[in-house]
């Protein structure tokens, strides 16, 4: 699987609310720079290591009736890939929420993800209560 294939992996296991299947191509190591939401206000924070990543996303699946996620541009090479992202889904109590952004992802030398960087519009985040 080439890396590009591997980042994308993450989306499509995001679609099907499975957590193994999103972060199966991610190192032990890993580091993803999501956001945390507290009091209203969404803020960035690095999740540093795979069981805390995976805490983390499996926090956003729990919640989720369905994501559905489409792509735009996609580049990348051995070490880097970004992916352009867009979003619709639906919280458990029947919200449902619209995003896009870009997903950065770097690479180890085994082409396991060790870095993502989620970038995204926060006006978006702070109407959705991601953690109720």
């Amino acid at each position: 699987m080439n890396t590009i294939d591997v980042a994308l992996s993450y989306l499509k296991g995001m679609d099907k609310l499975d957590l193994e299947a999103a972060t199966s191509g991610w190192a032990e190591d890993v580091c993803y720079y999501g956001i945390d939401q507290s009091d209203g206000t969404v803020r960035r924070k690095w999740y540093k290591g795979k069981a805390q990543a995976k805490g983390y996303i499996g926090k956003w699946l729990s919640v989720m009736e369905y994501i559905q996620y489409t792509t735009g541009a996609i580049m990348g090479n051995d070490k880097t890939v970004m992916v352009e992202w867009f979003d619709t889904a639906c919280h458990k109590d029947g919200t449902e929420y619209k995003n896009q952004g870009v997903l950065i992802y770097e690479f180890n030398d085994q082409k396991k993800v060790r870095e993502i960087r989620m970038y995204c519009d926060f006006g978006s985040l702070e109407e959705f209560a991601f953690a109720k």
